[in-house]
């Protein structure tokens, strides 16, 4: 992969801006030059750069800048200036430094230096931190979509992006999204590259990793790279950044950045599949007409609010790590500021003019040394305060986990366990897609709990295998005696659990399967039986299915 060649924009009359090109293009950048302000708008229009040299603005006039800074924000600008006022003025109005005329080309090429490195790893992770901030807070797909494809440019400027969206992400096959510049590119090409990231498993730079697929050349793409995007539950599709010919390649900051982009594409994509879940969830339950049955699902989902506690701390995570990456920022910022600052106390102590006045420019860019003083402690107490309201939320998310259980409503009676499975096959008849088989020995299945509230919690249970199975093979129920009292097996043969899955689900209580409604539903069912006095265990099968034994409490003898 080569090194990218920082872009460099000088605004400046033909035969200085020549000379400027040569020595600047020697230096590793890649000079474009503009003759004027409508020049340098046309250009900023074609390309993205990462800084400025202007040097047309007249001594008091600060219109060129403005106009090269309202073109792109982004973008840092060195500005000529011929007094000290001047570039004063020039500071005050945006400018990233000032040098003089006419140019010491040294000094030039340590100021463009400089602000190429400023604008590189301030813009990367602030535009990271806003654009994670802003796909997390989005839940529906059909808003974050287009999100992804706006917030991508910014991330990692680029002549075009391709967004292709598979699984279940894309229930209707492939989706693919493209900005305006490579609207040209075949689907064909796009669902080519996002199989080929997925089957890699991790960015993939073209053409250094892997050749250009067919048709990019005629769209005038000259390298381009690709993530690979997936959850849990498998693979979500691929995200795909293009540069046309005469671009920069991709540098290794660059597509680490992108990682992490994608990173938190992925996320926000698993979200609002989450949501979506969610959402379709409660759309049932208002269609449904059986009014016992919209009272036990409006139990679940109430129920389910444990698990979906949990899942909120993926955001929440995101956002504190990336705090934390800014509030270390912060402190290097207050470093270097306080060696500026002894900087330009050394020079202003040299009975030097030329120290005397960068030490004056040093120490006034922001207005005066306080101003600058106070800016920086305001920032990184604005960083820690926000940082400390994250964590703040993280613990009512966990108040809220531990204190959303129902508890048993209704009192403890002596209920029959085979009557009671029995009495609920007969209830699922016509309406469960799976058939269910019930072998009970009535006599000896006597046991004191909540009825309503333990029947709840087996119809949880029967609906998320309900899900599972592509097939509609029956599921087997025997209740049994046992030494610790009565129990009921449940055996599904479609649900497969890992022994490490099994072995996390009977400890944690919460989700262990990697389908976000089977797990919810899981827990709800668990969480109901435990609050009758009920012990889980989970046992894999040989070779395929699972077992789910309950065991509740003999009922006490009179």
């Amino acid at each position: 992969m080569g090194r990218t060649r920082a872009r460099l924009l000088v605004v400046e009359e033909e035969r200085e801006a020549i000379r400027l090109a040569g020595s600047l293009s020697a230096h590793g950048f890649d000079v474009t030059i503009a003759s004027g302000g409508v020049a340098a708008k046309e250009a900023i229009g074609r390309f993205r750069f990462d800084v400025a040299l202007s040097g047309l603005q007249r001594e008091g006039d600060t219109s060129l800048l403005s106009a090269l800074k309202a073109a792109d924000p982004q973008m840092e600008v060195v500005a000529a200036a011929s007094t000290l006022d001047a570039a004063s003025d020039l500071v005050r109005n945006g400018a990233f430094a000032c040098v003089a005329k006419p140019y010491d080309l040294i000094a030039v090429r340590a100021l463009i230096d400089a602000a190429v490195h400023a604008s590189g790893r301030l813009f990367g992770c602030v535009t990271l931190y806003e654009a994670s901030r802003t796909l997390l807070a989005t839940l529906k797909q059909n808003d974050l979509v287009p999100l992804i494809v706006t917030l991508a440019d910014r991330v990692m400027p680029s002549d075009g992006i391709g967004l292709v969206l598979t699984g279940s992400a894309a229930p209707m096959g492939f989706e693919c999204h493209t900005s305006h510049r490579v609207r040209d590119l075949s689907r064909g090409v796009l669902i080519q590259l996002a199989a080929a990231t997925t089957s890699a498993g991790h960015a993939v730079v073209r053409p250094s990793d892997a050749p250009l697929p067919a048709g990019c050349e005629e769209a005038g793409i000259a390298s381009l790279v690709s993530f690979p995007l997936g959850a849990v539950f498998g693979p979500l599709g691929a995200l795909v950044f293009f540069r046309q010919s005469g671009a920069p390649a991709f540098s290794q900051v660059e597509v680490d950045r992108g990682q992490g982009f994608a990173s938190q594409v992925s996320l926000a994509l698993e979200n609002a599949q989450t949501y979506r879940e969610v959402e379709d969830k409660m759309r049932s339950l208002l269609r449904s007409q059986d009014q016992a049955q919209i009272r036990a699902r409006i139990a679940a989902v109430v129920d389910v609010g444990s698990a979906l506690a949990h899942d909120v701390n993926n955001p929440l995570a995101a956002l504190a790590c990336n705090l934390e990456a800014i509030q270390s920022f912060s402190s290097d910022v207050e470093s270097l500021w306080g060696a500026a600052k002894a900087a330009a106390e050394f020079l202003v102590d040299q009975a030097e003019p030329t120290g005397q006045r960068l030490a004056k420019r040093v120490l006034g860019d922001a207005g005066n040394v306080e101003r600058t003083d106070r800016m920086v402690t305001e920032v990184a107490c604005a960083i820690d305060e926000c940082l400390s309201g994250v964590r703040r939320i993280a613990d009512l998310v966990r108040t809220l986990h531990d204190a959303t259980g129902l508890r048993p409503r209704g009192t403890p009676e002596v209920v029959s366990l085979g009557a009671l499975l029995e009495a609920i096959r007969d209830s699922r008849l016509g309406r469960a897609r799976r058939t269910l088989q019930v072998a009970s020995s009535v006599t000896a299945s006597l046991t004191e709990i909540t009825r309503d509230d333990v029947e709840l919690g087996v119809h949880h249970l029967l609906d998320a295998l309900d899900r599972v199975p592509r097939t509609r093979a029956p599921i087997s129920v025997v209740v049994e005696p046992s030494a610790a009292g009565p129990s009921f097996s449940v055996t599904d043969r479609e649900l497969s659990l890992s022994p490490a899955e099994a072995a996390r689900f009977a400890e944690s209580g919460g989700p262990a399967v990697t389908n976000v409604a089977l797990d919810c539903a899981l827990a709800a069912a668990f969480q109901r039986f435990e609050r009758n006095g009920a012990s889980v265990v989970i046992e894999p099968m040989s070779p395929s299915g699972t077992r789910i034994v309950v065991t509740f409490p003999a009922a006490t003898p009179e």
